[in-house]
């Protein structure tokens, strides 16, 4: 099975995810959602090429979506990295621009 690594930004955004849905929603939701996002990790790991280029933000960066999150990845040799996890309506730019991306 293709690997799939959370870089430590992305890492970050799935927990700020979460702590926003228990705090908006519940447990229960913050936790689906989160199953989703790691699966479809795991389907696009298998075809990395699927994404959208994004070389506007970052060289060999893609992305695809899933419950209104944008998951920014680059490809590697046995899977793919997950740089960021983004909300489709936040400034997904200046998101990278703070992070030094």
């Amino acid at each position: 099975m293709p690997a799939v690594l959370f870089l430590p930004e992305a890492r970050d955004d799935l927990r700020d995810i979460w702590n926003y849905l228990i705090g908006n929603a519940s447990v229960e939701r913050a936790d689906a959602v989160l199953d989703r996002v790691k699966a479809a990790c795991d389907r696009y790991a298998s075809h990395p090429e699927l994404g959208e280029v994004r070389h506007d933000l970052a060289p060999d960066v893609r992305c695809f979506t899933t419950d209104s999150l944008v998951i920014f990845y680059a490809p590697t040799s046995d899977g793919i990295q997950i740089v960021r996890v983004i909300h489709g309506a936040r400034n997904v730019a200046a998101q990278f621009r703070k992070h030094g991306r």
